[in-house]
């Protein structure tokens, strides 16, 4: 076995998806596109996905794209102790600011995290990367907004991390 370092040694890789990781993730892609090491035209969805699926395999190994569950497919998923399962939601249309960081724009999504009838130990992300907002959304609003739609309660705990290149912030319900 090789010394530590070595070639085969990744001492910074994680067992699980942390809440620190998914902010990390998305903060890096920003500051890629803030850069524009991205071109504009590639800013779609699955593209994205693609370079945090690669973020987040080099940090905590494999994880599973397009996962199928009941209702659709979970964006990324990873089989590790505690399981987790991942939704994107990527703000990048100017037209529908500010409502892309609302959970009615994002209902499908976090219909897919709280219906999954996976391990009760699951955690569930809802990662909203805004890639155009000027100013960062308030933290107090976008909070407000979400316990209001999740104050019917449901059956597990879903945490909204929200990334913006000024701000980042989480909460769960």
């Amino acid at each position: 076995m090789p010394a530590r370092g070595g070639l085969y040694s990744v001492p910074y890789r994680q067992s699980r998806v942390k809440r620190t990781l998914l902010e990390m993730a998305a903060a890096r892609f920003i500051d890629l596109e803030s850069q524009r090491k991205i071109p504009r035209e590639r800013l779609d969805e699955r593209w994205i996905q693609g370079v945090l699926l690669g973020f987040l395999e080099d940090r905590i190994g494999y994880m599973e794209l397009e996962y199928p569950v009941d209702n659709g497919r979970v964006d990324f998923y990873h089989k590790g102790n505690p399981p987790s399962a991942i939704e994107l939601a990527v703000v990048r249309d100017r037209k529908y600011l500010p409502w892309e960081h609302l959970p009615d724009k994002n209902r499908t999504e976090i219909k897919k995290l709280r219906t999954m009838d996976y391990p009760k130990k699951l955690r569930r992300f809802l990662l909203l990367i805004d890639l155009i907002s000027k100013k960062p959304f308030e933290k107090k609003k976008l909070k407000e907004s979400y316990a209001e739609y999740f104050k019917n309660g449901g059956k597990s705990c879903v945490t909204v991390i929200y990334v913006h290149k000024e701000d980042k912030f989480s909460f769960a319900f």
